[in-house]
């Protein structure tokens, strides 16, 4: 049985634009509510290996997140989208084993977070209990090609600082 090395290349150019925006707005609609929505985004213009000028594998052309914070008092909701854009990978299927060059296509999931934040009692300076949903409508999606992510998963919990 064969063994195979792999060896990092010696250097590599990115080049891409960015760009992040997040707002706080506090007493919205002159309600004791703040809402802060949020968007960061990355495009890749050139992502190349500096000696061989090919185009580097594995690095989506687009990828954000955005969605929004909300809190009320001691209630706090997240929602969360994250977008991962196409990108070129090597397929490790047989009979190609890693030879053929294939497009792994987009994916977008979101991500829901809410909890509420109790104050100081007792000897607890604080307490909060929250609901996590990960992967919120059960897309199927992978950030490496033949290796699926989890389904909808749920978290249930309380966290405490004494």
């Amino acid at each position: 049985m064969g063994a195979q090395t792999f060896k990092n290349i010696d250097g590599a150019t990115i080049q891409g634009l960015e760009f992040s925006y997040s707002k706080e707005w506090v007493e919205f609609i002159h309600l004791p509510i703040s809402i802060e929505p949020f968007l960061h985004f990355t495009y890749h213009l050139q992502c190349r290996d500096d000696e061989s000028k090919a185009s580097l594998l594995y690095i989506p052309k687009a990828i954000a997140s955005f969605g929004f914070n909300l809190r009320y008092r001691g209630f706090k909701l997240n929602l969360t989208g994250i977008y991962n854009g196409d990108e070129k990978v090597q397929d490790w299927a047989p009979p190609s084993y890693g030879k053929k060059i294939i497009e792994k296509k987009d994916f977008t999931i979101f991500n829901l977070y809410t909890g509420y934040r109790f104050q100081k009692f007792s000897y607890i300076k604080e307490a909060e209990v929250y609901l996590k949903v990960e992967n919120l409508f059960n897309r199927a999606y992978e950030y490496v090609k033949y290796y699926p992510m989890p389904e909808r998963t749920y978290y249930l919990g309380v966290r405490a600082k004494f």
